[in-house]
Order: structure tokens, then sequence, then C-alpha cells
């Protein structure tokens, strides 16, 4: 009852934007005759480049005096997409991130250091609202360098990090260098970002030595859910702030508990800039419980070993007539210990595709190079079908990501493109 009421001022929002209008009209869709939240599947998804579209044709825009905030995805799948908040939707956005971090663990009597830079990303901003609510302190890092990061750690006895999986792992590994034990003060790790799989978190346990948490959701329509800090592998869907649907996507039906789908989501706290079934392009598998022991009854995801979220169905590629996951090729190479950072490459040398893969080896990894090359090249083509070279840079030359990683580069596309 709660969802619809804040559904219906969603709807007769957008029944008065351009984009929804004439959405709504080209199939005769009347948002009066919505009665209930099942009727939601009449009405049309809404996808990346509608809004894209929307705003930059001006068919889905707030008047300016009303806009508080503009926030941008990082365009790694594509343009990248504005988010606007007004002051509203702002403080209930705050509401969302609070509920969310004090359900992993979060109080107000930690202490939080973020590792994410000033800029148009929106996790940094979420996690500072959502500190603020909770009233935990926070010690602000943005543009420090990741030794200076342990030194704050140190120096103001952290207890909550704030990262990217893959740079909470790159300062516990410079931390150790340094001969700073970071499970000395911190006791919890949340992420955000990027993937953060099974084995990923297991690699957090060993080298933070404290159990790392997981926060999903997207830039337009905000948080989605939070890992429950009392089950292990299950995601809570914060249904008080959003309307979740995982449907088949083929059929575009409703799955089952247990099965998997693609996810759906209608916010329900951002009434001046309404999103009506986003189509997150995300692979999820909805939980099969109607209790969790922590006492919450929310709908849920249950995470796989590839994470909450199973594969993006925009994140696909072509090469030499086979269809890869540059994911799958990234979880491939994180099996290999010896490997400290990678980057996937996939460009053409005549007429012919070639996929590498540039890696940086930890010091003392013990077999030589050509050993181990030979290993993970073998690895890659047995598990993806396509073979892949293999080539080691000197370490710490690859990037570190304190925002989303971009650790896959197509560079056929920029050629395609002129550029």
């Amino acid at each position: 009852e709660y969802q619809f009421k804040k559904f219906k001022q969603i709807l007769i929002s957008a029944n008065n934007k351009k984009l929804y209008k004439e959405k709504f009209n080209n199939l005769g869709i009347d948002v009066h005759d919505i009665k209930s939240i099942d009727d939601i599947a009449k009405l049309p998804f809404t996808n990346k480049s509608d809004l894209v579209k929307g705003y930059h044709d001006g068919s889905f825009v707030i008047q300016p005096e009303d806009l508080f905030r503009w926030h941008r995805t990082s365009g790694s799948t594509g343009i990248p997409v504005r988010v606007p908040d007004t002051l509203k939707s702002w403080e209930q956005y705050g509401d969302l991130a609070a509920a969310a971090l004090y359900g992993m663990g979060v109080r107000k009597d930690d202490v939080a250091l973020v590792c994410f830079g000033y800029g148009p990303f929106i996790a940094f901003w979420s996690y500072i609202a959502g500190l603020d609510k909770i009233g935990a302190c926070f010690v602000p890092a943005g543009t420090l360098s990741t030794t200076q990061r342990i030194e704050m750690i140190r120096d103001f006895n952290v207890t909550v990090l704030f990262s990217t999986p893959t740079y909470a792992l790159h300062l516990a590994e410079s931390a150790s260098q340094i001969g700073v034990d970071l499970s000395r003060f911190l006791r919890l790790t949340v992420h955000t970002g990027e993937p953060c799989p099974t084995y990923i978190k297991r690699e957090l346990r060993e080298k933070v030595g404290v159990r790392p948490m997981d926060r999903f959701g997207t830039t337009e329509t905000g948080g989605i859910a939070f890992e429950c800090s009392q089950t292990s592998g299950i995601y809570h869907i914060q249904e008080n702030y959003l309307i979740a649907e995982v449907v088949d996507p083929d059929t575009k039906e409703s799955v089952i508990p247990g099965e998997i789908g693609e996810l759906i989501i209608t916010p329900l706290y951002r009434t001046e800039v309404p999103i009506i079934r986003f189509k997150t392009e995300n692979l999820v598998k909805l939980a099969d419980i109607d209790k969790c022991v922590c006492g919450r009854k929310l709908l849920s995801l249950e995470e796989t070993e590839n994470g909450v979220v199973i594969q993006r169905l925009d994140q696909l590629v072509k090469v030499r007539g086979v269809l890869i996951n540059p994911t799958a090729i990234g979880e491939i190479i994180r099996e290999f210990k010896e490997i400290s950072e990678y980057q996937i490459i996939i460009q053409k040398s005549g007429s012919a595709e070639e996929v590498i893969v540039k890696a940086e080896l930890l010091p003392g990894s013990g077999e030589a190079y050509d050993v181990i090359k030979t290993r993970i090249e073998n690895t890659l083509k047995d598990k993806i079908l396509i073979r892949c070279d293999v080539e080691f840079v000197p370490p710490n030359t690859l990037p570190r990501f304190e925002e989303k990683a971009k650790r896959f580069i197509d560079l056929r596309k920029k050629k395609n493109e002129g550029g």
C-alpha cells in the first residue's frame, strides 16, 4: 500500500514529462487505469538511451530553480547519463543510504574514511549523506595518496573503510609493505562501484583482515540493495524506496524465487524526476526466502560466485565470432595469486582481432615469467574458448581505480570512431 501510494505520485509526474507522455500514448496507456502495483507490468521499460535523449532534447527535465544536484554515470558502458536531484529527493536519498549503511553495520561511534574522489560520481556523495544521517564521524581523504590514507587510518583510528573492492586490496598491499596492519584499526569495509564476487571477498578477508560488505545500485536509480550483516550471500532490496522486478530477459515475464532474470527498478523517492521500470541490464538471482534471520521480509537477491550481479547484459563483446564477457576474463586472472593488477585490451592487427591481457606480477612469485604466462594463457583458452596473449608489465604501471574500474579497453571501437 505504501509503495502504491508513492508510485501513483511517480505516475502523475511521469505523465507530465514528454518522454513518458509519448511512451504512454504510443501504447494507449491511461495512467488512471493503473490500480495496483501488479499493473506496473503494463507500463513500458526505460533504458539508458531514453534518459540520455530525454536530458539532451529537453523532454525529461525539471525547472532550473528546483535543481539541487547533478550527478553523472562513468560512461563505462556507453554515453554518460546525467541524473538530477531536487533538495527533497536528495534528502530521501540520504535516508536510503543511511538505511543501507546501518543495515551493513555502520554505527554512530564509527570513524569512516571514504576513498572516492570529489567528482560527479554519486557513490562519494551518497556515503557522505548516509554517514551524516547516522551521525558517524567522517574523515575527508579525497585527494590524498594511498600512503597518506593509510596514515589517516592509523592517526584517526578509522573503523570503517569505503572504497571499491580492488582499491581496498591495493590499500592493504601498500599498508603491508610499510608494516601497517589495517585489521588493528578497521572492523568493516564497505564497497561499491564495481563487482564484488566471492573470490574478491575471500581475498579482502585475507589481506585486509575484516569482513567486506557490498552495496549495489546504479546512478540512474540510486542504491538498490545492501548485503545483510547477519546472513552471508543475501542482499536486501530497499523496497520502501523503490519497486524491484526480476524478469526473464526474453519473455519479460517475472521470474519466481530461485530463478535468474534482469533487474528492473522504479525509484519511488525521485518524484520530480520519475524513472519507470528502468532496465539495469544486470542479471541477478532472486533469493528464495520469506524472512531473513535478521528479521527483514524484504525482497532479496542471492549472491553467486560472480557476485550479486551475475552478468551485465550490455558488456558482452564478440571477438573472432565468439561472444565473451570481459568480467569473466577478469575473474580467471584473479584466480592467479601472482597477479596484482591487470588490464584487458581488444585490438585489431591487420584483419585479425587480438585479446591482450596486461598483468603485473607480485614480487617473489616463484615461477619463471614464461611458466606463469603459459599457465594463464592455457587457462583462458580452456575457459573462454579463444586465445589471449598475456604481457607482463613492471609493478605499479597499470592504473588503480578509486571510482568504477575501467580494466577493459576495446580499441576496435575507437578505431571505428576515427580516434
